[in-house]
């Protein structure tokens, strides 16, 4: 069987990632994660990638809970991951707006990881949270007629009403998100798969919503089309509620599991609820260490 997640419907979008990143502090000292001067894009299909992803994301999150890495590895490990995949796109996943720009205020979600005591933003500040480095004539917003047009002083994508506005910023190299964000939701899906692992073991007499106050995936768009039969199209704005999509498909299907290994306790895609190893060499070593244990008692 194969060791692949499965995913219902026609589940494709394009994200883009940049070949270099770095760590920018703000005068109020937070940490920003921010593409390179002069680092050239990729555009790519997160769903081709999704077991490496979802794997990705929550040894990222395993890591930084166990307080055992400092704030430098930390560093260094989501930037590594950002040039795998790309930031978040956390300034869409935060909102229920979906267009935002062009919007006076935005209402943030209930589940934001911005930590903010703002439920209600002006339109302008919030963008601003996302741009902190950049300088006013290189990111501007003008209306021209009934409509918005987003000005960056590079050459980087552009959707022209294919997507909504705030994914031009997004993709341009002034968009920035703080590391402590994406640790936050890192360690989120972490938690939630730890969760899930337990309650999976015990006998529930009726469902239980697991992290229901941190764990809901927001502004998914969906449309049915018909080629040779009905299918679902769809539609994603981040790569928060792209990851968000395909843990949730991964934990509820039935062909493939995630479990934690149990030499190297690393969540991995198993076959089946019998399976207990990542790999051949943990098995081997599980199985070795069990034994010198018992010649030692």
């Amino acid at each position: 069987m194969d060791k692949n997640i499965t995913l219902t419907g026609n589940l494709r979008t394009e994200w883009i990632k940049y070949e270099e990143y770095e760590i920018k502090l703000t005068k109020e000292n937070e940490h920003y994660i921010c593409p390179k001067e002069g680092s050239k894009f990729t555009i790519y299909d997160p769903f081709e990638k999704s077991n490496e992803l979802l794997l990705d994301v929550i040894d990222l999150g395993d890591k930084a809970i166990s307080g055992e890495i400092g704030e430098e590895d930390i560093n260094n490990l989501v930037i590594e991951f950002a040039k795998k995949y790309g930031l978040l796109g956390v300034i869409t996943s935060s909102v229920y707006n979906r267009d935002i720009i062009g919007e006076s205020k935005v209402l943030l979600t209930s589940t934001n990881i911005l930590k903010s005591k703002d439920k209600i933003m002006d339109e302008d500040d919030y963008i601003s949270m996302f741009i902190p480095f950049a300088k006013q004539e290189e990111v501007y917003l003008r209306k021209l007629g009934k409509h918005m047009t987003l000005f960056k002083a590079e050459d980087s994508p552009k959707f022209y009403g294919k997507r909504p506005l705030i994914l031009d910023l997004v993709f341009s190299k002034y968009y920035c998100e703080r590391v402590d964000w994406i640790v936050e939701f890192a360690k989120n899906i972490s938690t939630h798969i730890n969760q899930t692992l337990v309650y999976k073991n015990i006998k529930l007499t009726e469902s239980v919503t697991i992290m229901a106050g941190k764990f809901k995936a927001e502004n998914i768009g969906l449309s049915v089309a018909v080629l040779d039969s009905p299918y679902i199209e769809w539609d994603f704005d981040s790569l928060k509620v792209a990851i968000e999509v395909i843990y949730s498909f991964t934990v509820a299907d039935s062909k493939n599991t995630l479990k934690r290994c149990e030499n190297c306790k690393k969540v991995f895609i198993a076959k089946n609820d019998n399976e207990k190893y990542c790999s051949k060499v943990c098995r081997n070593r599980y199985n070795v260490n069990k034994s010198r244990n018992k010649a030692k008692s």
